[in-house]
Parts: structure tokens; C-alpha cells; sequence
């Protein structure tokens, strides 16, 4: 499938969105393998529901929504286009309200998803677009093999924020291998477990496989960048 690479990273997500949602951008459709299925869904037009997902070894809270277009027969499938939301640091699947409102108004189904945290307090976040890879070429980041950072790695002993203003701190599944205080978010899979709760909807769902977008706040809006620059995830993307 062509890639468009056409995505939406912004920390204001909604006056962006009303842009492209009337949008179409391809002529024609290719049906997800959920509108093939004949079972029975648990959720039909306009539910909006909320579902935990186990991701390495932890639950994540997730929200979904159908349009009231939505309508499921896979001797006549109609598919409809989806809207994947990533919130800033520190939120979670519920900061998608007002825009996946927008979307689901216009049609689309949504999918808003919970970043990693953790137990010891620390915020939910996503891994991706160098939030993990401050002062790449020091000794901590190479022992775990850190993929070169997108804008060129910087030079050693160089860092991606002024830690004297202010240090998040190493997150715990980091294993301490945090080469600075720069290190903000999990050093999780955050594309992995994006591709996880992607695959299982559109395994239920019957979704347009042109026009899947990805839209974000802050670090969501970052991480969104990661997505389309990912073959796990840039497949998929309009």
C-alpha cells in the first residue's frame, strides 16, 4: 500500500483535524480482514467503550468508538476510516474526548490509546523520536544498542535538553541505562504495542486500510512522527 506519509503531530489536535477529516485522499478502499468476518461483534454504531489490553507484562486502558454510519456485513462490507489518538506525557486514552468526538461526528471510528507508565509513579508516555537516545554515542546508550537518532546523533557528551533546568529523571524499565538526564519517557516498545492494539481492531472492525491517521498532543504528537517512520506502523498510515 502506497504511504502518503500525511500525518498529523500537533499539540492543538482538533483545529488540525477538522482540515483533513473530509479529506479523502484515496480513490479507492482496501477492507481491513474484520470486514470479512462473520461473527458477532461485541459493540456496533455508536458505542464507545473502554478496553484493557496486556502489553509487556502490564494492562493498558484503552477507548474506542464506531461512527453511527458503522454498519458490519461481510457479504456487503462498508468500511470506514480510522483516527488513532496518542495523548502528551502524562495523560492517558480519555484526553481524546473533544477530538474523537470530531472525528466519530464525521464518521470515523477512533481508537485512543494509553501510553506505558509504570507502578513506581512514573507518567504515561511514548518511546520514540529520540526521547530515549540523548548523547547517543555514550557509553550507557550503545550497550542497548540505540538506533541512530533521525535528526543525526549527536556528539558525544551532547544532550537534548538543558538539564539544568529541569531533569525528568531515568524511567525504571530503563534499567538505569539512561545516558543523561534527557532520557524523559519508557524505553518500552511504544511502536510494538501500538501495532498490537492496530492488528486486534482491525481484526474485529471492518476500516478503509487507505485512510488510517494518527493524530497526537505533545509527546503523543512527537511519538507520531516515530509511527510514520516505522515499517511496523508506517504500512498501515495514510
Amino acid at each position: 500500500m502506497p504511504i502518503q506519509n500525511q500525518m498529523l503531530a500537533t499539540g492543538s489536535a482538533l483545529p488540525a483535524l477538522k482540515v483533513f477529516l473530509g479529506l479523502n485522499l484515496c480513490s479507492a478502499t482496501q477492507l481491513s480482514p474484520g470486514c470479512f468476518s462473520s461473527v458477532d461483534l461485541p459493540h456496533s454504531a455508536l458505542d464507545q467503550w473502554s478496553e484493557k489490553v496486556s502489553f509487556g507484562g502490564s494492562e493498558y486502558t484503552h477507548r474506542y468508538s464506531l461512527p453511527g454510519i458503522y454498519s458490519h456485513d461481510d457479504e456487503d462490507p462498508a468500511p470506514v476510516p480510522l483516527l488513532l489518538f496518542f495523548h502528551g506525557w502524562g495523560g492517558d486514552s480519555s484526553d481524546c474526548s473533544s477530538t474523537c468526538r470530531e472525528a466519530s461526528d464525521r464518521g470515523y471510528a477512533t481508537v485512543s490509546l494509553t501510553g506505558i507508565g509504570s507502578e513506581y509513579g512514573e507518567l504515561n508516555s511514548w518511546n520514540g523520536f529520540g526521547s530515549t537516545q540523548s548523547s547517543t554515542n555514550s557509553a550507557p546508550a550503545l550497550e542497548m544498542n540505540a538506533p541512530e537518532v533521525i535528526c543525526g546523533a549527536p556528539e558525544e557528551n551532547d544532550r537534548t535538553c538543558n538539564v539544568d533546568a529541569y531533569e525528568v529523571g531515568c524511567y525504571e524499565d530503563c534499567s538505569e541505562r539512561c545516558a543523561d538526564g534527557c532520557w524523559w519517557t519508557t524505553c518500552k516498545d511504544s511502536v510494538q504495542q501500538t501495532v498490537v492494539v492496530l492488528e486486534s481492531f482491525l481484526n474485529t472492525y471492518c476500516i478503509d486500510l487507505h485512510r488510517i491517521y494518527a493524530s497526537g498532543c505533545s509527546n503523543g504528537a512527537m511519538f507520531v512522527y516515530e509511527l510514520a517512520h516505522d515499517s511496523r506502523t508506517a504500512k498501515y498510515l495514510a
